[in-house]
Order: C-alpha cells, then structure tokens, then sequence
C-alpha cells in the first residue's frame, strides 16, 4: 500500500503551494458539509432510485431460489457494492475537510446502475438457456 502510495504524497509533500487549487481542491467549512450532505441525501430519496431499490429487491426475493453459485456469488458482491455506494459518500463527506467534486458519487451510482444492467441480462439468458435447453454446446454452457 505505501509503495503504491507513494508518488502521490510524495507529490502532495513537495508540490507547489497552489497545486491544490489548481485541481480544484476547495475546503469545506460545517455549513457546505451540511449543505451536500443535504443535496446527497435529497438524491438518494429521488423516486427514480427508490424505483432502482426497489426492483434489485424484488428481483432478489423473487429469483434467490435459481441462483447457481457463480451468479450468488455476483451478486452478493454486487449488493455489498450497492450497500457501499450509499453509506461511503455520508462518511467522507463527514471527514473531509476538502472535496473536489461531490457529485462523482452519483457517477459511482450510474456505474453500479450498468452493472446491475449486466448482472440482471447474463441472469435472464442463463436462465432462458437452462429452462428451454437452447444452444446446448460445450462452449456456452
């Protein structure tokens, strides 16, 4: 961890004084803290996402009994992802004294979105293909 740690402090230890605000590193005082943590709470609460909630839940309690165990395993990986992506962004918000951009969040949240699209369509065509026996070969099975 260190070695790969590294040339990033050493490059915060010796920058230039402005090197910060130059990537766009500003402080955050109690009241911006208060202020994003808001906004961020405001977009989890979203009807869209509830919607998103909602339907990995169903599908979960609806599908769990035809989960082989690669997909189990997926997607529990993917559910400790989802749970993470909800909880982390209150948590640093609540310690860093500094943000870049708060939002990157919420990309973190589309791309788990993407992934929750991939899981769920390999999960419908194993299951098309196991139920209805269509393209049996050794290559896809």
């Amino acid at each position: 961890f260190l070695i790969l740690c590294s040339p990033f402090i050493l490059q915060n230890i010796f920058s230039h004084p402005d090197y910060s605000s130059r990537m766009g590193l500003f402080n955050i005082d109690f009241e911006n803290k208060v202020k994003i943590l808001n906004f961020t709470l405001n977009h989890y609460f979203d009807v869209k996402y509830i919607i998103y909630l909602i339907s990995i839940l169903i599908f979960y309690i609806f599908f769990k009994k035809d989960f082989n165990s690669s997909f189990s395993y997926a997607f529990k990986g993917f559910l400790i992802l989802m749970i993470l992506s909800i909880f982390l962004p209150f948590i640093f918000i609540l310690l860093s004294p500094v943000v870049i951009w708060y939002k990157h969040f919420f990309d973190v949240k589309n791309l788990i979105f993407i992934i929750w699209i991939i899981l769920f369509s390999s999960f419908i065509i194993n299951i098309i293909v196991s139920r209805y026996k269509i393209f049996r070969s050794e290559f896809l099975l």
